[in-house]
């Protein structure tokens, strides 16, 4: 008795079948094409997608953790490859992904998974159903990300160096495991960019696990101590600084905005110092900063222009930027990545949200007019690698949706996509409560700001409007 079940997907791709492939073939494409609405984690791998390179992962649900173990089988270049179980959850699993040519500007991106469920009968009328359903929230989201990231392919196109050849940047990245580098790496490799992180000894160095063909490069620096592998910036073409102690993450007191000025201070100043002892230096520097340098802006339309407003956090961003003056003067590009609230459920404020919402306790914060002023984690790692490589673009730049909602409106329609109430409000007293400072200068307070230098450069934003980022990262 066959008991296999089968699933597929096909979707039509803007680039060739051998240049959608060569994407797949980059590395970075599997934590790419992983749905962010998952907690998975590569535990280890051997080589890309060629016969007989293998990728372990870890899934978590709730306390429980699986192991899974692939293994890429039926490999033919330039059309397609299987993904085989070696061991993990299912009885059976095989993925076929096939690229079928249309003609030389297009293709078909097929995806065939067949498998098979343990305790067969059981499973039929349970197992089954809600399987299919993941793998419809799973696909659409990869062919979704696969279109959109093969419109950049083409956007930027007339760039020297796409898929194949000689990589396009050498990109030095600090801040590589949190929030927004987490999903700013994967995004840099499968646009043919040489990635190498820079990381405390103390950091997790789980994530470094690639072999595209050799080991990922990694140098090591202590900010706090002025220590620095310098010899890591020989031959980088640009630094995209991400690092700092987290905003969020625990109550606002004396010594916590010490660690967070400290943080950010240091590690830029030893950058910059770094950068202009060099001969050779990085033709830009690209540094993360916050929209919060704005302030309070109540109704005020904020661009790039505005001067910075009031406040901690205001003030840290103004210090944290001027450090790179110095750059500026000696003929480096420097571009202050003003970063406004990344939606993404692996962390910062929508990971933090999610299971109240989830649960039905959520709504609005304080009035709830204040405006949220957001951004998708793709529309993030482009809006990055826009200016990365679009050398008119320099100084301060927004990096948010073009749509900034108040928070009520935000609340709402994070409701909707999860099917949820949202009328409970955490009321402003409570905000203050349990975040202190920080819940006045950055939950109770807002600035509807825009991202008026990203628009004027030319760069075109996938997820411009609430919902549909939202819908695509909980797979909704």
């Amino acid at each position: 008795m066959n008991n296999k079940e089968h699933f597929s997907q096909q979707s039509q791709m803007p680039l060739s079948a051998a240049d959608l492939f060569a994407w797949h073939k980059r590395p970075g494409a599997f934590e790419r094409l992983s749905p962010p609405w998952v907690d998975m984690k590569v535990l280890e791998r051997t080589g890309g997608i060629e016969e007989g390179a293998r990728v372990v992962l870890e899934i978590k649900q709730g306390p429980v953790a699986l192991r899974w173990t692939l293994e890429h089988t039926d490999f033919e270049d330039g059309h397609q490859f299987k993904d085989y179980q070696v061991s993990g959850p299912f009885v059976s699993w095989v993925q076929l992904h096939a690229c079928e040519p249309i003609d030389d500007n297009s293709s078909f991106l097929k995806d065939l998974v067949t498998y098979e469920l343990p305790l067969h009968m059981v499973s039929r009328a349970f197992g089954v159903p809600m399987i299919q359903h993941e793998l419809r929230r799973l696909f659409r989201y990869r062919h979704r990300l696969m279109l959109k990231d093969c419109e950049s392919v083409r956007r930027y196109s007339n760039l020297p160096f796409g898929l194949d050849g000689v990589p396009r940047k050498r990109v030095l990245v600090t801040g590589s495991t949190g929030l927004v580098g987490r999903h700013l790496v994967p995004f840099l490799w499968t646009q043919n960019c040489e990635v190498v992180r820079l990381k405390r000894p103390t950091s997790d160095h789980s994530e470094v696990v690639r072999t595209f063909p050799n080991p990922e490069p990694v140098a090591i620096w202590e900010p706090s101590s002025g220590f620095m592998e310098s010899s890591v910036l020989e031959n980088i073409d640009c630094v995209v600084h991400l690092s700092g102690d987290n905003l969020a993450r625990g109550r606002w007191d004396e010594a916590k905005k010490e660690r967070l000025r400290e943080s950010r201070m240091s590690s830029t100043r030893l950058l910059v110092e770094t950068i202009l002892n060099m001969k050779n230096r990085p033709s830009a520097f690209l540094g993360a900063s916050a929209i919060g340098f704005y302030g309070n802006r109540d109704e005020q339309l904020v661009d790039e222009t505005k001067q910075v407003g009031s406040g901690f956090l205001a003030h840290l961003c103004e210090e944290w930027e001027s450090i790179t003056e110095p750059l500026k003067q000696a003929g480096v590009r420097v571009v202050n990545l003003r970063i406004g609230v990344v939606l993404s459920p692996r962390g910062g404020a929508l990971g933090a949200m999610l299971p109240i919402f989830q649960a039905g306790g959520g709504g609005p914060i304080g009035s709830g007019n204040q405006y949220l002023s957001w951004i998708s984690p793709d529309d993030l790692s482009n809006g990055i690698f826009h200016c990365i490589v679009t050398d008119s673009v320099s100084g301060p730049v927004n990096l948010v949706a073009p749509n900034p909602v108040r928070n009520k409106i935000f609340a709402e329609t994070l409701a909707h996509v999860l099917f949820r109430p949202a009328f409970m409000p955490l009321p402003a007293f409570a905000a203050r409560a349990i975040f202190g400072e920080f819940a006045d200068e950055a939950l109770l307070s807002g600035a509807r700001v825009l991202p008026k230098k990203l628009v004027d450069s030319g760069y075109i934003f996938r997820d411009p409007d609430l919902e549909t980022a939202l819908r695509s990262q909980l797979g909704a």
